[in-house]
């Protein structure tokens, strides 16, 4: 006796089903905040795949090399990750958890400038020879070491008493 097509249909449906049986469920993966704060990059997942235990790694691909931190579920259904990193800028970053990898990328920007700002210039370390005086160069930085974007006041005292002051833009500080 040979089948015919809806027995073979029927026994595939079986078998398919028999296969299906010992096949781990599937979850859904959780969802994953992040924040950007003077800490660093605070991750945090929820939903049914973390429990209480469940390991979470959380790899940021900077400029300077991967930073690798992991966490661990305190109790179910919440699972915090900080990662000290402070430099602004666009940041991507994967989060391995309970079997998924999931994929993100953070922005931050820069911190208003630390002030006052100083020159690193020694009294013999620019000689005016021509009639334009000497442009200098300024990276107003941040607590984080970032530049800032945030306009700057520049405050010049001239040799003849002349004092003059301006607010420039980080892009164009020439006064």
């Amino acid at each position: 006796m040979t089948a015919g097509p809806p027995t073979r249909a029927l026994l595939a449906s079986a078998l398919a089903l028999l296969c299906s049986c010992g096949a781990p469920a599937r979850t859904t993966p959780p969802a994953v905040f992040t924040r950007m704060d003077g800490a660093g990059l605070q991750v945090t997942l929820s939903g049914p795949a973390v429990t209480r235990g469940t390991r979470a790694t959380v790899t940021l691909l900077t400029g300077a090399g991967t930073l690798v931190t992991e966490g661990r579920a305190e109790e179910n259904g919440l699972l915090r990750v900080l990662v000290s990193y402070r430099r602004a800028g666009r940041t991507p970053f994967t989060v391995d958890v309970a079997g998924h990898r999931l994929r993100g990328e953070v922005q931050r920007e820069p911190d208003a400038p630390v002030t006052p700002l100083t020159l690193k210039v020694g009294a013999r370390a620019v000689r005016v020879t021509q009639g334009r005086p000497p442009a200098l160069v300024l990276h107003p930085l941040d607590r984080h070491g970032n530049v800032t974007r945030l306009p700057v006041d520049v405050l010049i005292r001239r040799p003849d008493g002349v004092t003059l002051r301006r607010t420039r833009p980080v892009e164009y500080l020439t006064s």
